[in-house]
């Protein structure tokens, strides 16, 4: 793969403590695209086979339950639109995505 600029991409959220075991956060994500189309006259522009994205915008909802003082329990969903794309080479197009991720975490301190 071969990026020509560097990517950025942009977390804000918020988070709080509702009792001494439960706390929640909320984040939105933003990454902008660059807006390179696969032109198939010049065979220019277009992005990786194997990241066909263009951007995106996403949601996170992530809680944390405390069992105890050495164990815990984190779960998290994550929505994600993806920017419409088309790739290099064989000028493939990718419109109107989406993903959802679904994560679990335990985690005990000893």
């Amino acid at each position: 793969m071969d990026y020509e600029g560097d990517y950025t991409t942009y977390t804000i959220g918020l988070g709080r403590r509702f009792t001494d075991q439960f706390a929640a956060s909320a984040s939105i994500i933003y990454e902008p695209g660059i807006a390179s189309d696969y032109d198939p006259v010049t065979g220019q522009g277009g992005v990786s086979n194997l990241s066909p994205v263009d951007g995106q915008l996403g949601l996170q909802v992530t809680g944390t339950y405390y069992v105890s003082d050495a164990l815990e329990v984190t779960g998290a969903v994550r929505y994600t639109r993806l920017g419409d794309s088309s790739t290099e080479q064989v000028g493939a197009v990718f419109e109107g995505n989406d993903a959802l991720t679904v994560g679990m975490r335990i985690g005990y301190r000893f």
